[in-house]
């Protein structure tokens, strides 16, 4: 049944075919006794897979009324994947499969079908290879220890462990933001190196690329500074100015009241 399920087509059909090549052999004993009519699941019944020959780990003591997942059963007291159906759980997700099914690497979704894994790529059905980043440059910080190498920009999360390779020197690293990988070497190298990456320490790219001597701006406090002592200058002598153009004017009126009272205005 299982092949035939494999090559597209329909559950119903590879059933009755399943039965009339191999009779029951090809289903569970739980379908058998429910295509027979036979209802067992509160008296124990029989949940041995035929096929495999062992219980499914995955079923579930529970109420029948909650057994209602998609592509689940309930029987002999316990809620089951119905069989083929190889992936999720019949009490959280409910049940399925990939059909084709999946190459060994990926892995099979419930609502995307198989999907190659992060920093793999390729169909799911027929491959998933690993991704080989593409270097845009390479830098080094001035202790010429911490090496930040620049990437295209990747769509997978991180932080996520990454690789540098320097000749046949291979150390660990790690991805810091979607186009930068970090690595940091155990001595200082005066020489000018060249660097390769890769996420698995294996499948390196072949770039071959060197490393820039020229080290990225560090961020320059001195302008920030002066403008603040300038900022706190140009206050200073605002209000220095406001308090003499104050005392300027206090004294000029004291000066006209004077006036005033020795002509005998007031």
């Amino acid at each position: 049944m299982e092949k035939c399920l494999d090559q597209g087509a329909n559950e119903v059909k590879c059933r009755q075919s399943t039965l009339e090549m191999f009779g029951n052999a090809g289903l569970t004993k739980i379908d058998v006794n429910l295509q027979s009519g036979i209802d067992k699941s509160e008296t124990g019944g029989f949940t041995t897979i035929v096929k495999k020959g062992t219980r499914d780990v995955r079923s579930v003591t529970m109420n029948r009324t909650d057994c209602t997942l998609p592509n689940t059963i309930y029987y002999g007291g316990q809620c089951h994947c119905r069989l083929f159906f190889d992936f999720g759980e019949p009490a959280k997700k409910g049940c399925w499969r990939c059909r084709p099914k999946c190459s060994k690497d990926a892995l099979c979704t419930q609502t995307e079908g198989c999907k190659c894994p992060n920093f793999t790529i390729g169909d799911g059905y027929s491959r998933c290879e690993v991704h080989v980043p593409k270097i845009k440059r390479a830098y080094v910080k001035k202790d010429k220890k911490v090496i930040f190498v620049e990437i295209k920009p990747i769509k997978w999360s991180y932080p996520h462990v990454a690789f540098c390779k320097f000749a046949n020197t291979i150390i660990e690293g790690q991805l810091i933001s979607s186009d930068t990988i970090k690595c940091v070497r155990n001595k200082r190298k005066t020489k000018n190196t060249k660097v390769d990456v890769s996420w698995d320490s294996f499948a390196f790219t072949h770039q071959n690329l060197p490393i820039s001597e020229l080290d990225t701006p560090d961020v320059d406090f001195g302008p920030i500074i002066l403008f603040i002592i300038v900022s706190f200058i140009a206050l200073g002598g605002y209000f220095m100015f406001v308090s003499f153009s104050k005392g300027q004017t206090e004294q000029h009126l004291n000066e006209y009241f004077d006036q005033v009272q020795q002509s005998g205005k007031l």
